[in-house]
């Protein structure tokens, strides 16, 4: 008996991984024939892209071209009120070949001495705007520049406001 029921549970198991084989067979074949289906789509999908991209460059090759243009909008507008005429005095600070520490050490210096400031810096190159109107004080500031090798030029520069 014992024979017989070792043999009856092998060829039950036996059925069972020929059919677990077959499902899995067929579960492996399904996802390769959806990831085929989505690369044909995708490249369906692209032609229809570049299908409807050079229609929208051939509508603009069509379309007419106006022999005007438009004018820009530039507006200045000055009120005279009749009064005093007022001027602005500031310093303008131009600092040439200046690197990241002199860079961090000018913007130190000038938080430090709460002074106002607009900076415009392009590569190697830094323009300040000093808003101060006491030139001794800004000397002493500009000392400091001096202590941490940073060349500079001054120039005082007048503005009428309106």
């Amino acid at each position: 008996m014992s024979k017989k029921l070792s043999i009856i549970v092998f060829s039950f198991l036996f059925c069972l991984s020929i059919v677990s084989m077959f499902v899995v067979y067929n579960y492996i074949h399904e996802d390769v024939e959806t990831v085929e289906n989505i690369a044909s789509i995708k490249k369906e999908n692209k032609k229809e892209e570049i299908v409807s991209e050079t229609n929208w460059l051939d509508k603009i090759a069509k379309k007419e071209i106006k022999d005007y243009s438009f004018a820009v909008n530039d507006i200045s507008i000055k009120i005279a009120l009749n009064e005093e005429i007022k001027f602005e005095e500031f310093f303008e600070i131009v600092v040439e070949n200046i690197d990241e520490y002199k860079f961090f050490c000018l913007n130190q210096i000038l938080k430090s001495k709460e002074i106002k400031f607009y900076l415009y810096k392009k590569l190697n190159f830094v323009k300040l705007i000093v808003t101060t109107n006491d030139k001794n004080y800004l000397d002493t500031v500009l000392a400091e520049l001096k202590r941490y090798d940073i060349e500079y030029k001054v120039e005082k520069v007048i503005k009428k406001l309106n």
